[in-house]
């Protein structure tokens, strides 16, 4: 499955990097599992165990806050 393709919510140019850093440092899996969630438009919170660099947290919680704006506008 290619990222970003899923049906459901379009991907934000903000989620489309997050997805395309996370698989540059070589995290598939926690790309693939963010993807899921913002096409679902809901929040992709990981767990404090997985491997995320800082900068790669900023920009999920930036995604994140672009799914809660569009929730609040669309209830």
């Amino acid at each position: 499955m290619e990222l970003g393709k899923q049906q459901g919510v379009p991907m934000q140019t903000k989620q489309t990097q997050a997805l395309w850093e996370l698989q540059r440092h070589g995290l598939p899996e926690i790309a693939e599992t963010a993807a899921r969630h913002w096409q679902a438009g809901q929040r992709y919170d990981p767990e404090d165990t997985l491997p995320i660099p800082r900068s790669l947290e900023t920009l999920i919680e930036q995604c994140n806050w672009e799914i809660d704006r569009m929730a609040a506008a669309y209830p």
